[in-house]
């Protein structure tokens, strides 16, 4: 049976909100430029401080066409390690629609690239992405890899402005089912009620209440061994998803070639040129007491909406994201600086 994008959107919403947060630190916004060739990289900051990670190309939206193009239909000939996690969600998609049909169209859901994006990373395990500006029209979408962005011990404290970034930027439908995935994910221990769930980490307790499924409110409290619950029957309360992401079977062999959708400047991409304008200063951690509401923390890109999740309110989406002007052709040979507004959401 085929996954339902939502489903999927849902079990990487959370992780990818921390993970990006992380990506956010690692990278600010230093210049970048991205090699594709037999190793690819994707470099942000030059000289003996540059930060080196793995990219890897998930697919490509065409401004004027208004179509996404996935990667694993690899037209323009990349080398098979710069498509081969394209290819991988593709064989772990069960037959899900969106994720095995080449090209869709984005005109009547702009955030529709983020959303695959998002499920490609529950079937791949990878959490960190980029979409990177290919010219006026073109938008490349990565996952990236980086022992940086592996993400360390939990962290109860963390929890308030993980979510709250979470439902600032993605469309989560299943609150509840989110959130457990993101705990199972994460490696909390926890405990479940009616009305809420509470997630214990070592250094404290995050308990997050819900309403019709709803994330409504969260509390953090100082770490209690006496209050924390068995690990083993604590994890037992989460339930496994429904249906697991099945192991990689075969290697892929390169799919046919087509008619070339993604300009060649892809290949090599620079970041364009800085704008001045500096970037908002980093959220606080939210400090070991009860929170209410939760509010959404500052970020290079927000959503529509500042404010925290009501009873039933709609599902938060990614606001617009800002245009990257054009890529002028420079007199001399020297690296673009960039700005780096590509974490959150899309165009």
């Amino acid at each position: 049976m085929a996954f339902t994008l939502a489903e999927l959107v849902d079990r990487a919403a959370f992780m990818s909100a921390e993970t990006q947060l992380a990506l956010e630190d690692l990278v600010g916004d230093l210049p970048w430029q991205v090699d594709l060739s037999e190793r690819p990289t994707l470099t942000w900051g030059e000289g003996a401080d540059a930060i080196t990670t793995t990219p890897s190309l998930l697919g490509s939206v065409a401004a004027k066409s208004h179509t996404w193009h996935w990667g694993w239909d690899n037209i323009n000939n990349f080398p098979d390690a710069v498509v081969a996690r394209a290819r991988e969600v593709k064989t772990r998609a069960q037959g899900t629609q969106a994720l095995t049909t080449e090209e869709l169209s984005v005109a009547d859901n702009p955030h529709l690239p983020l959303e695959l994006t998002l499920a490609a990373k529950a079937l791949t395990g990878v959490w960190a992405h980029y979409a990177a500006s290919a010219g006026p029209d073109t938008d490349v979408w990565f996952l990236l890899e980086h022992p940086d962005l592996t993400l360390g011990e939990p962290s109860a404290v963390s929890v308030g402005r993980v979510i709250a970034q979470g439902l600032s930027t993605i469309p989560v439908s299943d609150h509840r089912a989110a959130l457990r995935e993101y705990a199972k994910a994460r490696g909390f221990t926890v405990s479940e009620e009616e009305e809420a769930i509470t997630l214990h980490a070592s250094d404290g307790k995050a308990r997050v209440e819900l309403a019709s499924d709803r994330i409504v409110n969260i509390s953090l409290s100082a770490a209690d061994v006496d209050e924390r619950p068995d690990e083993e029957a604590a994890a037992a309360t989460v339930p496994p998803m429904e249906r697991e992401v099945p192991e990689m079977e075969t290697t892929l062999e390169p799919e046919a070639e087509k008619v070339d959708a993604i300009p060649d400047e892809a290949s090599g991409l620079e970041a364009e040129p800085d704008t001045g304008e500096e970037a908002p200063p980093a959220p606080a951690e939210p400090a070991a007491e009860e929170i209410e509401p939760v509010e959404a923390p500052s970020s290079l890109e927000r959503g529509p909406e500042d404010e925290p999740p009501a009873t039933e309110p709609a599902a938060h989406v990614p606001s617009e994201a800002e245009r990257i002007t054009p890529v002028e052709e420079e007199k001399k040979p020297e690296k673009k600086k960039g700005f780096f507004s590509r974490i959150f959401g899309s165009r």
